[in-house]
């Protein structure tokens, strides 16, 4: 019996990660769609707030429980495009949560499913970051820094994640049209 695909996509809701997640629908595949809100849409969306530890620990509970997954797809992320100097605090703190924590968040999670299989089925973790990074645009330094820790995260996170059949890769666009 031929095993269905099955992808969590966070940051579902507009973006690469909406476009990502029709895109796979659209093909068969059965995506499971995470945002801070729940979307219309031809995908399974469910409301989840990826820089909320407890929220993305019960929602991946959830998902294990029902049939899990054999990719996370880690698209959510916010971005400020202000010079450094002015770029407040609160800004800062809610660019890293998401960016960086976030997406280590769902890796965490979506790792300890990937390594608890018995089958031996391989699985993906996508993390997304931007080519501001080697860039290092002006006017986008904490962005610039949050991806950048996620690129650094994501080259560390591929090494324990070999151990369980999970390959962990990074994707870079450039500038993409969305709102």
């Amino acid at each position: 019996m031929k095993h269905k695909r099955s992808i969590v996509v966070t940051g579902a809701s507009s973006g690469i990660g909406r476009h990502i997640a029709e895109t796979a629908s659209n093909n068969g595949i059965e995506v499971i769609g995470l945002s801070r809100k729940k979307i219309e849409t031809n995908f399974e969306s469910i409301e989840c707030d990826v820089s909320d530890p407890h929220a993305v620990k019960s929602i991946f509970k959830e998902l294990k429980r029902n049939s899990g997954f054999d990719c996370l797809i880690n698209t959510a992320g916010i971005a400020s495009m202000n010079l450094f100097l002015s770029t407040p605090v609160e800004k800062m703190e809610e660019i890293l949560k998401t960016n960086v924590l976030g997406t280590m968040y769902c890796s965490q999670n979506a790792l300890k499913i990937f390594a608890r299989r018995k089958e031996s089925l391989h699985s993906s973790i996508i993390n997304f970051s931007t080519i501001a990074v080697p860039l290092s645009l002006k006017g986008e330094a904490v962005y610039v820094a949050s991806k950048g820790a996620v690129e650094a995260f994501s080259r560390s996170l591929a090494r324990e994640a070999s151990d369980f059949n999970c390959n962990v890769n990074v994707i870079s666009p450039g500038p993409i049209d969305t709102n």
